[in-house]
C-alpha cells in the first residue's frame, strides 16, 4: 500500500484540479463572483498539494487576478498577479513565456491605476523575453508592444512611439513569413525590473 502522505497528496491534487475546472467554468459563464470564491479554494488546495512555487499555483493565481479584473477589483487583481509572477519565477525562471504573459497582465493593471513607471518596467521585461525568440509568442509580443505604445501616448511621450511602431511592423511581417530566419530585436528592448492554461 502507498504511504498515507502519498495518498493524501494524490487526493489533494485531484481536489485542486476539480476546483480549478469548476472555477474556470464559472468564469467562462461570466459568474465571476462565484469563480473568485472557487479559485481561492483551488489556490489554497494547490498550495498544499504542490506548493506555492509550482506552475499550477502560479496559473491559478493568474486566473484569480483576471477574475478580479472582471469585477473591477483592481487592487486585488494586482495582488493576485504579483503572487502569480513570484510563483512563475520560482517554478519556471524569469525567461518563460508564461512569466512574460504575467508581466503583461500586471503591467496593464498598473497602467489602469496610473502606475506608469511600474507598467513600463513590466512591459519592457515582457518584451525583452519575447524578443529573444520573436516566433515563440508573436501575438503576445504584439499585444505588449501595443500596450507600451498606449502607455506612452497616455503620458504624452509621443517621441518614444515611432520606434515601437517600427518594431510592431517588423514583427507583423516576421509573423507572416513561413521561414522568418534570423531576427535581431531593437536595442531599446532591455529588461526593466493571464487566463492561463492549467497544467493538469
Amino acid at each position: 500500500a502507498a504511504p498515507a502522505s502519498k495518498r493524501v497528496d494524490k487526493k489533494l491534487k485531484a481536489s485542486a484540479l476539480k476546483l480549478f475546472r469548476e472555477a474556470h467554468s464559472l468564469a467562462e459563464a461570466g459568474k465571476y463572483v462565484e469563480a473568485v470564491d472557487v479559485y481561492k479554494q483551488a489556490r489554497k488546495t494547490t498550495a498544499k498539494a504542490l506548493g506555492k512555487d509550482s506552475t499550477d499555483f502560479a496559473r491559478i493565481c493568474s486566473n484569480l487576478g483576471s477574475a478580479f479584473l472582471h469585477l473591477q477589483e483592481t487592487k486585488k487583481a494586482v495582488k493576485a498577479y504579483k503572487e502569480s509572477l513570484e510563483s512563475f519565477a520560482q517554478a519556471e525562471g524569469t525567461e518563460s513565456a508564461e512569466y512574460a504573459t504575467c508581466c503583461g497582465n500586471l503591467a496593464r493593471v498598473h497602467g489602469e491605476l496610473g502606475n506608469f513607471a511600474e507598467a513600463e518596467s513590466l512591459l519592457k521585461e515582457a518584451l525583452s523575453i519575447y524578443a529573444k525568440d520573436a516566433n515563440r509568442e508573436p501575438v503576445q509580443y504584439l499585444n505588449n508592444l501595443r500596450s507600451l505604445i498606449t502607455l506612452y501616448e497616455k503620458q504624452g511621450l509621443t517621441a518614444l512611439v515611432p520606434p515601437l511602431l517600427e518594431e510592431e511592423k517588423r514583427i507583423q511581417e516576421l509573423a507572416s513569413k513561413p521561414d522568418p530566419g534570423d531576427y535581431k530585436p531593437l536595442m531599446w528592448l532591455k529588461p526593466g525590473r493571464g487566463a492561463l492554461r492549467y497544467n493538469g
